[in-house]
């Protein structure tokens, strides 16, 4: 009915707009901002072998009900991203 997941994410944001709610529509933009300028900051490291392989080994985890692991595996891959897009950020900064 919606279509991939990005275009369901416009669908509903234009119905949120025409909605005429000026806050929501100013928080949908800046949180669709957000994501966007993530995405660009971190699609090489999305794009990598050791991405999807820790992708995959948290899949494997969750699949298998080991929750320690899979906890403990999320954690390291959200920490790696947040040094990943600090950094980035850091050297945007010294321009």
């Amino acid at each position: 009915m919606w279509g991939s997941p990005s275009r369901a994410a416009r669908r509903s944001n234009r119905f949120d707009a025409a909605s005429g709610n000026a806050a929501l529509t100013a928080t949908l933009r800046g949180l669709s901002e957000g994501v966007t300028r993530v995405k660009l900051l971190t699609k090489r490291y999305n794009q990598s072998t050791k991405t999807q392989t820790a992708h995959q080994n948290l899949f494997n985890a969750i699949e298998n009900g080991d929750a320690n692991a899979a906890e403990r595996l999320a954690k390291a891959h959200v920490l790696e991203f947040r040094a990943i897009i600090l950094n980035q950020l850091m050297q945007e900064s010294t321009w």
